[in-house]
This record gives structure tokens, C-alpha cells and sequence, in this order.
């Protein structure tokens, strides 16, 4: 007669327990004693087992039967990030060991449903014991803080109203809310007077001017002809072809209101076309959305540029560290934080150059002032100091000296301006002051072209800061006219340029040590801190020698990283990783900055692990991982080897 061998419910638990990711890493002895130390519960369909910031975790849960729903819920009552939880798998776990024992979602049994739970103490046990084991749940964390709805929802604390852009207004509102409809149109050869009639006649503030087959291609505004015809004394039966602003400034309908109003600062105008699609369907303008927002941000920067004194342009800068503090406070990401503080710093430059032109006089000729590094990125923050150059045309032989000895003059008056409002002298004299970084267009050219086709290591390292450039105030075409050279020489540099880039941007080792613990340094009297500077420039050497690479000549490390994403040279997904990485990393650094000024210290790059709270301690390890993977791409691609 042969043996009947029975498996009892502790070998079967066992048995199961083998099966489940992360309980498959531990040894068998483990596992015995852990199914009998497993109790057991049901749940009927529909069934609230936690509600997300409110309810305590005391159990890891294993699903053994059924289903359940694991998701945020918005302020609209919607279901976001919603997963289920399927037999074999487990949930609660990041809850009880990196989120106080509160749980992260709510979480509801979608169907009649059998639970193994798992005591607190048993599991926080083998997270101490079995490293394998608890990495499982801290790596998880990390990358799904990479999402930005998952980490704006968890970043909430429990007693606030769930919503990952708790802000006015400005940051919720979209632009076709508020747009107006379009305003009457003239041709390019109606006249001045015949235009301000259209105008008075349909009591609108604007006229579009329409071209080839109706094509809208400029704009006239009350502003205009107070401007340029009446304060000219213009005669008013010429054509509106020759005070109309072009080309047309556009806007998609879907665009938020607080983009709006940057890029109307940016690109220097009052009014912006909406689109839907490629069809104007409406205008918004910068004076409706400023009124309407008295204690509004923009509202501060337009201030800036009616200013008539250093000491109000310092007493304004000094108020930025308290308008971003709000921003970072009310939820604000941190690339429009970013765009306000560079929008705050262009406004104050453009003031102070505009008060120096009065001062020295109107300019020999053309030129343009061009801001350089993370300013030329839009990506400044409260530590910040100058860099800049000047592009002036070429002139007679006879010129140049006077047209140099001007602009040097000029730059000189410039820079101390900035110093005296905030904006600290660069230590490496990367300036306009300084007569290497201010030359005729032609003279940057032959700079360019030196670095592109005839690069040396000293020089790789040096020019790249000129591939982040942008105007700032003065004749764009200059600097256009430049780009275009840029992008001629790309496409047949040095075999060696790309190389060299690539070099430099390795020399930067993210800050992770052994056993994925933060590689610290000292810094004045602060110790065990990083610098998360230059964790950063990891995502912006990458974004930029990709870009330059394809003939990208974006500066925003945020744009190069779209742009090469809708180039297919990223896929999404090493898009959304970098992406969410850099602006994690920005989020931190804006903070600590803003404490300190809070604290009457002098803001810095350095943050301390020991600061941060548990989850963005365990995000942060997961960011810096993920920047080791992208320099080995970095690497292989513009070096030829592997990272050793």
C-alpha cells in the first residue's frame, strides 16, 4: 500500500509565500516561519480598506484571492493613478516603511476578496534583517516618485486637500477661459488713420494685419500709435505695414494662463494670438491678465520694469526669495519657479540697460545683450551671479574703435548695476566687462568656429556655456544670425568637439556611494552634505551634447529633452525619467535655498541627506542611480567606452 504524503496549511502558505515578489528573495527557513505568523482576512466587493493620508497601515497585505483597487482620489472626485492588486501580490508595504504608517492611496477591495496580512513589526523585521527585501520596496518608491502625479500627490500632507496644483488661478486657468475674440483686420496697405478708425469704430484695443491669401501677419495696438505715430509725429496715411508688430506672437487655447504671461514677457509683447490648432480663433493681452491679478507675481515683474531707481530694482530683487518661497509653498513645479526668477532677473537687466542707454546715450549700433549658463537656460535660482556677453554688428574699420570703446563703457556701468541690485560679479569674469566676451558678430563667429572645429580640452570645457545662450535685450537678429552660423558649423565639426563635450560632462560623478549611500563632502562648516549642483549638470551636459549633436539649439534643458523626445532620439520613457529627475532635483535645491534666506543665511548648493524626509531621501538615491545609467550612455555614444 503506498504512502498518502498530506501537505499541511503552514507548508502550503510556504509554498505560496515562494511565489510572491519580494518574499521569493528570502530563504526557505524564513518562510516557515513567517506562514505561521500570516492571519487572514475577507473582503466583501466595494469593501474601503484604507482611505489615502488618513488611514493606518499595521499589516503588509498579501492578495490571495480577488481583486483590489489602489488610486489617488483628486478634488473632483476622480480616480488617479489607479493599479490593481492582483493574487500573488502584495500592497502596503511603502506605507508602513517609508510613509509613517499612513496610507499613500486609497485602497478598496474591487471584489470578494482573501487577504494574508502580515504584521507591521514582522515586516519592518525582515526589512532590517534581508536588505534584498526591502530594497524591493524602496527602489519601487523611487521610480514611481519619478511620476509627477504620484509624487505630487504623496508630497501632500494629510490634513490638506488632496491636489498635486494647489495654486491660483494662474496655474489652473486656461487661456481660451479668458480670451477675447478676434479683433477687426486691416491689409497690409490700409493706412495708419484708416486703422485707428477700425479701432475707435469697434472699440477694440488692437487691429491684425492680414497678408498673402489672408494670412495674418502683425498687429497694431493703441500702444503702437501713442508710440510710434503720435509721439513720432508719423505721418498717419502711411501704411500699417510700417508700425505693426511681426511676426504675430501665438498661444495654444489649452496653454495655461501663467505661460501666457511669461511668454509675453519674454518675447516682449502686450497682446498674443490664441490658437486652436493652427486656426486664430482669439487675442489675450497682458494688461487684462495683470489687472485681474493685483498680488500676482507678473504683477511684480511689471513693477520691475517701470522702476526708475537702483535702490527700488534692489528692494525688488529682494523680495524674490519670499514670491518663490510662495510659489514652491502653494505647489508650483519648479521649471514655471525656475521661469518666474529668470523672468524677475530679465526684467531688472532690461531696466538697468535701458537706464544706461539714457545715461551714456543711444548705442554706435545694433547690438544685443545675451545672458549666458543657467540664466541663458531659464533656469536661475536664488544663488546666482553674472554671466553675460555682447554682440555688436561690424562696422566701418574707421568705427570700431569708438563703436568698442562704447559697448566696454557700457558693459562696465552694466555690471556694477547688477552687482549693487543682487547679481554678484562671476568669478571666472565671464562677463561683457571683460573685452574677451564682447566683439563684433563677426569676431563671434571666428569664436565659435574655433570651438567647434578646432576644440582643445581648456576650450571644450570653457565654450560650452556659450551653447546656452539667449537675448536679453537688443537686436535679436544678431544673435539670430549667429545661431544660424552654429548650426551650419554642426553639421561638419570637429571629430573631437563631441568628444570633448561628452568628456566634460563626465567628469561629474553622481553623489552615490557603497551600498547606495550618498557620497558626501564638506562645505565651509557644513558636513555630510552634496552638492546638488552639480548633480544636476549631469541632465544638462546630457541634454545639451544631444542636442547640439542634432542640430538642436534649444538652451532650457527641459525643451532640448522635449524636443529630443518628439525627435525620437529619446524614448519616453528615458524622457519622462530625466525629465521628472532634473525638476526633482530642482524642487530640492529651490527649497533649501529658500530656507536659508528664511534663516538669514546666505543661500547655497548644498543639501544635507540627514534634511530631507525619508521618501525624498529614498526618491533622490533612485535619481542619482538614474543619472549613472545616462552618463553610460553619455559614454558609449561620444566616447566609445563604458563608464569604469
Amino acid at each position: 500500500m503506498r504512502a498518502v504524503t498530506t501537505t499541511s496549511k503552514d507548508q502550503q502558505l510556504s509554498f505560496f509565500l515562494k511565489e510572491v515578489v519580494p518574499f521569493d528573495r528570502l530563504p526557505e527557513e524564513e518562510l516557515k516561519i513567517l506562514s505561521d505568523k500570516l492571519s487572514t482576512r475577507h473582503y466583501a466587493p466595494n469593501t474601503l480598506i484604507h482611505t489615502q493620508s488618513v488611514s493606518p497601515v499595521r499589516h503588509l497585505s498579501i492578495v490571495y484571492s480577488g481583486r483590489v483597487e489602489k488610486y489617488f482620489l483628486n478634488r473632483n472626485k476622480q480616480k488617479e493613478f489607479l493599479e490593481y492588486v492582483l493574487p500573488g501580490e502584495i500592497y502596503g508595504g511603502i506605507s508602513l516603511l517609508l510613509n509613517n504608517r499612513r496610507s499613500i492611496r486609497t485602497v478598496i477591495a474591487a471584489e470578494e476578496t482573501k487577504i494574508y496580512n502580515l504584521t507591521a513589526e514582522d515586516f519592518l523585521r525582515l526589512c532590517q534583517k534581508y536588505e534584498r527585501f526591502s530594497s524591493y520596496f524602496t527602489d519601487r518608491f523611487g521610480r514611481r516618485m519619478l511620476n509627477q502625479t504620484y509624487s505630487g500627490f504623496v508630497n501632500n500632507k494629510p490634513d490638506e486637500p488632496v491636489s498635486y496644483e494647489q495654486t491660483d488661478h494662474f496655474f489652473k486657468q486656461k487661456v481660451k477661459e479668458i480670451s477675447r475674440p478676434l479683433p477687426v483686420t486691416c491689409s497690409l496697405d490700409t493706412s495708419i488713420r484708416e486703422a485707428a478708425a477700425l479701432m475707435t469704430a469697434h472699440r477694440s484695443p488692437s487691429v491684425l494685419i492680414s497678408g498673402e491669401n489672408q494670412i495674418l501677419t502683425g498687429i497694431i495696438t493703441d500702444l503702437d500709435l501713442r508710440n510710434k505715430v503720435v509721439a513720432k509725429g508719423l505721418n498717419a496715411e502711411r501704411p500699417v505695414s510700417e508700425i505693426m508688430s511681426n511676426p504675430l506672437i501665438s498661444i495654444d487655447e489649452d496653454c495655461y494662463l501663467y505661460e501666457a504671461v511669461l511668454k509675453m514677457f519674454r518675447e516682449k509683447v502686450h497682446q498674443l494670438v490664441v490658437c486652436k490648432g493652427k486656426e486664430a480663433v482669439g487675442v489675450i493681452s497682458r494688461n487684462k491678465l495683470l489687472h485681474s491679478q493685483v498680488k500676482s507675481p507678473f504683477i511684480f515683474m511689471q513693477s520691475i520694469l517701470t522702476a526708475d531707481l537702483l535702490e527700488e530694482l534692489v528692494r525688488k530683487w529682494g523680495q524674490v526669495p519670499d514670491i518663490v518661497n510662495q510659489l514652491l509653498s502653494r505647489g508650483v513645479r519648479a521649471e514655471i519657479v525656475n521661469q518666474v526668477i529668470s523672468t524677475a532677473s530679465d526684467s531688472i537687466s532690461q531696466n538697468i540697460i535701458q537706464q544706461t542707454i539714457r545715461e551714456m546715450g543711444d548705442p554706435p549700433c545694433r547690438f544685443v545683450f545675451m545672458v549666458l549658463g543657467s540664466e541663458g537656460r531659464r533656469e536661475q535660482t536664488l544663488k546666482t551671479d553674472q554671466d553675460n556677453a555682447i554682440i555688436y554688428e561690424d562696422v566701418e574699420d574707421s568705427d570700431r574703435a569708438m563703436v568698442r570703446e562704447y559697448f566696454l563703457e557700457f558693459a562696465e556701468k552694466v555690471s556694477f548695476k547688477l552687482d549693487q541690485t543682487g547679481f554678484a560679479y562671476c568669478e571666472g569674469d565671464l562677463m561683457a566687462k571683460n573685452p574677451k566676451w564682447c566683439h563684433s558678430l563677426s569676431h563671434w563667429k571666428r569664436n565659435y568656429r574655433t570651438w567647434v572645429t578646432s576644440p582643445d580640452p581648456e576650450k571644450a570645457m570653457r565654450s560650452a556655456i556659450f551653447f546656452d545662450c539667449r537675448a536679453v535685450y537688443g537686436d535679436e537678429t544678431l544673435l539670430t544670425s549667429l545661431r544660424g552660423h552654429i548650426l551650419e558649423l554642426l553639421h561638419n565639426p570637429s571629430q573631437t568637439f563631441f568628444y570633448l563635450l561628452a568628456k566634460n560632462g563626465l567628469e561629474i560623478k553622481p553623489p552615490l556611494g557603497l551600498f547606495n549611500n550618498f557620497h558626501t563632502v564638506s562645505h565651509e562648516d557644513k558636513k555630510g552634505v552634496i552638492n546638488i549642483k552639480r548633480a544636476m549638470s549631469i541632465v544638462v551636459d546630457f541634454a545639451r551634447v544631444f542636442s547640439l549633436k542634432h542640430g538642436i539649439l534649444a538652451t532650457n534643458t527641459g525643451e532640448r529633452l522635449r524636443e529630443l523626445w518628439d525627435r525620437e532620439i529619446l524614448s519616453v520613457v528615458e524622457y519622462n525619467e530625466l525629465l521628472q529627475a532634473y525638476y526633482y532635483m530642482m524642487q530640492l535645491r529651490l527649497l533649501n535655498q529658500s530656507d536659508a534666506i528664511r534663516q538669514n543665511d546666505t543661500p547655497n548648493n548644498f543639501i544635507d541627506p540627514k534634511s530631507l524626509t525619508k521618501i525624498e531621501r529614498v526618491t533622490l538615491k533612485e535619481i542619482l542611480k538614474v543619472l549613472d545609467k545616462y552618463q553610460t550612455k553619455l559614454s558609449v555614444q561620444f566616447t566609445g567606452s563604458f563608464l569604469k
